[in-house]
């Protein structure tokens, strides 16, 4: 489902009733809009796999969003996210995410729920002290970046590692 670049402010497609027309959403774009909230509908989508929500004013997902076990690729960059969203914790097939351009304060408050979710593997071989350390130092734009980016390198060198076993 292509909603990509079409200044809409609310997703008010009903996503319910096109999943079951379609035999299943796999895909739903909703890049460069001015999204504030997704619908509660969108964690009826039962078969979706990609989840394409950049450049948005989004912060929030709605609870049915738990419901989304098929996700394998999220990008939510360049939205008004200011923490890891909980949603992840119930994605355990996630491959790709991109969070980045967003105003996240903290990343390690979040990592102990994500070990019991989709990233327990991805993030076992990762050095916890050094990211605890630089969550916690105050906000700096190039530092959470820089921390961001180490978090997503890491995960993906070890789900690719993982692949190849």
């Amino acid at each position: 489902l292509d909603l990509a670049q079409l200044s809409l402010s609310a997703i008010t497609t009903p996503l319910q009733t096109l999943d079951l027309i379609a035999g299943g959403l796999i895909k739903i774009d909703c890049t460069n809009n001015n999204v504030q909230e997704l619908p509660r509908s969108i964690g009826t989508c039962a078969y979706l796999q990609i989840l394409i929500l950049k450049d948005n004013r989004i912060s929030t997902f709605p609870q049915s969003t738990k419901n989304m076990v098929t996700l394998t690729h999220l990008d939510i960059s360049g939205n008004h996210f200011d923490a890891v969203p909980d949603m992840l914790t119930y994605t355990p097939r996630i491959k790709f995410l991109d969070m980045s351009r967003n105003v996240i304060k903290s990343l390690y408050r979040k990592l102990d729920t994500f070990t019991a979710g989709g990233f327990a593997g991805a993030l076992s071989g990762m050095r916890r002290k050094k990211e605890k350390e630089a969550a916690m130092m105050p906000a700096v734009g190039k530092l959470k970046r820089t921390v961001a980016i180490e978090i997503m390198d890491q995960v993906q060198a070890k789900l690719q590692s993982s692949n190849r076993s």
